[in-house]
C-alpha cells in the first residue's frame, strides 16, 4: 500500500510539474505557420492542418474560442486537457507539439492524424471482423495502459475519438474528461454510473 501511495504521489506530482513547465517542443510561431486546409469543424472553433515553413513538418493545429470556453463554462475542462496532453509520450495517444494564445482563441499545435475516425471506418464497412476488432482494441489497450501508468482515468472512449494514423493503428483523442484517479470522487462515480444506467435504461 505504501508503494502503491507513493507512486500514486510521484505521478501527481510529475502532472502538477508539467502544467507549470511545459514548454513547446517546435520553435515554429504560431504566424508562421502555413495553413494547407480545414480538417474538421466544432462548436468551440475548428482544427486546421497547418506546416512548418522551417521543418516542412505537418501539424493539425486545434483553435479553441475563448469566449465560447467562457460561455459554457469549459475553462477547467480546456486547462485539464491541456495538462493530459503536455504529460503524455505514448504512440497511442496523439500527441501535443505546442500551445499558443492570442486575445480570442488558444491553439493546441497536435500530431497531425489524417486517417479519419474509427467510427467514419466502422459505418463503411458496418462490422469489423473479429481479428480487426482485436486489433483495434489492442491499440486503446496499449493506450489506457500508458494513461493508468500516469495514474490518469479516461473516461471518455467512443469510435470517434480513436484516429486512424498513416500505419494503420488507431490513437487516442480529446482528453477533456480525463481524471487524476485520486481526484475521482464518489460524485464522479455516480455520476459516471448514472450515465450508464441511463443509456442503457431511457425511459428512468
Amino acid at each position: 500500500n505504501n508503494n502503491n501511495n507513493n507512486n500514486n504521489n510521484n505521478n501527481n506530482n510529475r502532472l502538477t510539474s508539467t502544467k507549470n513547465t511545459f514548454s513547446n517542443l517546435v520553435e515554429c510561431k504560431l504566424d508562421e505557420f502555413e495553413n494547407i486546409g480545414i480538417l474538421g469543424v466544432g462548436s468551440f472553433g475548428r482544427v486546421s492542418l497547418v506546416r512548418d515553413p522551417h521543418t516542412q513538418s505537418t501539424y493539425s493545429l486545434k483553435k479553441i474560442r475563448k469566449n465560447k470556453v467562457v460561455e459554457t463554462g469549459q475553462q477547467e475542462h480546456v486547462r485539464n486537457e491541456r495538462t493530459v496532453l503536455a504529460s503524455l509520450d505514448n504512440k497511442f495517444c496523439c500527441k501535443m507539439f505546442a500551445t499558443y494564445q492570442d486575445k480570442l482563441n488558444i491553439y493546441f499545435l497536435m500530431e497531425a492524424v489524417l486517417g479519419g475516425e474509427l467510427f467514419t471506418v466502422l459505418r463503411w464497412n458496418q462490422r469489423f471482423s473479429e481479428n480487426t476488432a482485436r486489433f483495434y482494441a489492442a491499440c486503446v489497450v496499449l493506450a489506457f495502459e500508458h494513461l493508468h501508468s500516469n495514474n490518469l482515468i479516461y473516461r471518455d472512449l467512443k469510435p470517434e475519438n480513436l484516429l486512424i494514423a498513416e500505419n494503420g493503428y488507431c490513437k487516442l483523442v480529446d482528453f477533456g474528461f480525463a481524471k487524476l484517479r485520486n481526484q475521482l470522487g464518489l460524485y464522479s462515480i455516480f455520476f459516471c454510473l448514472y450515465c450508464l444506467l441511463m443509456l442503457n435504461n431511457p425511459h428512468l
